[in-house]
């Protein structure tokens, strides 16, 4: 799960971004540089050649800055250029999802819950939109659906997959 997208599951590849609070990080601030390194150097190759890799890897980094708006906003961008991507669905339900629970918008924790579905239909193999499906169904209050969603998950992840506890974990706080 993206620690910026609050527990939602994002495609970002080069890991955890620094906690930083008012310019301070939580930790050396040689780990925040390499990240910030790390973002600009996504972000240059995206300005040089924006096509729906690069841009869904530089929405990724604003993520993980907990850049919302810019990250749904390059997402758009992605999508525009790569209409069947459906990880790019999935990682833009998961940026609705962040800002829904973050600004508590009902219409954002909607289109999470549609994004994820399209994801979904789109790729059914695709662990990450189930997992987005089944966080935005239970943020929007779907108790329901989010409960089945993430039996379902379950099912289909390996036994020895490590992100097995977490969707315990939210099958526990939905009883």
């Amino acid at each position: 799960a993206c620690p910026r997208t609050r527990g939602a599951t994002c495609s970002c590849a080069w890991g955890r971004a620094e906690q930083t609070v008012r310019g301070v990080s939580s930790r050396p601030a040689e780990g925040a540089w390499r990240y910030y390194a790390a973002a600009e150097r996504v972000r240059q190759s995206a300005v040089a050649r924006p096509d729906a890799d690069r841009l869904g890897a530089l929405a990724d980094a604003h993520l993980l800055a907990g850049d919302l708006d810019r990250a749904l906003v390059t997402l758009a961008r992605a999508i525009a250029d790569d209409p069947n991507d459906a990880r790019l669905r999935s990682d833009m339900a998961a940026a609705y999802l962040a800002r829904g629970q973050r600004q508590g918008t009902a219409a954002d924790l909607a289109a999470a819950v549609e994004l994820a579905s399209e994801a979904r239909a789109a790729e059914p193999s695709l662990l990450e939109a189930r997992f987005n499906l089944a966080l935005a169904y239970a943020k929007s209050g779907q108790r329901a659906k989010a409960t089945d969603a993430a039996q379902d998950l379950l099912t289909r992840l390996p036994a020895d997959a490590p992100q097995r506890s977490e969707v315990e974990r939210l099958i526990h706080t939905l009883k």
